[in-house]
């Protein structure tokens, strides 16, 4: 298990922040639609992340 640290994230934000590191998002789904991200998680089809949106 990896454990982070303060360092590691200051590292990584400091990555974001200078366009060397950025995340791929395959699709957002509302929450409403939980179930269908989840079927397309299991297909293995994804190129990247799948993000479930929540409404506040």
């Amino acid at each position: 298990m990896l454990k982070s640290n303060r360092h590691d994230l200051i590292d990584l934000k400091e990555q974001i922040e200078a366009g060397k590191l950025c995340s791929c998002i395959d699709r957002t789904y509302p929450l409403s639609e939980i179930a269908d991200a989840r079927t397309d998680s299991e297909t293995g089809q994804p190129v990247g992340k799948i993000v479930i949106a929540i409404a506040t």
